[in-house]
């Protein structure tokens, strides 16, 4: 399960929380061959690095 309090960079770049989740949820619907552990070590390695995540962005998810 994805720890989604544990993304605050995520959180403000894109605006809230409840956003967050939206998006998160949404692209599991788009890709579901992505598992919950590669969607999180996406997560990890984008908060690591302070990658700006469009990755969970895009508006035809």
């Amino acid at each position: 399960m994805i720890d989604y309090d544990k993304y605050q960079f995520h959180i403000k770049v894109i605006g809230s929380k409840e956003e967050f989740i939206k998006h998160i949820e949404d692209f599991k619907k788009a890709a579901p061959y992505y598992t919950e552990e590669d969607i999180v070590a996406i997560l990890d390695e984008e908060q690591d690095k302070k990658i700006r995540p469009s990755f969970w962005n895009r508006p035809w998810m």
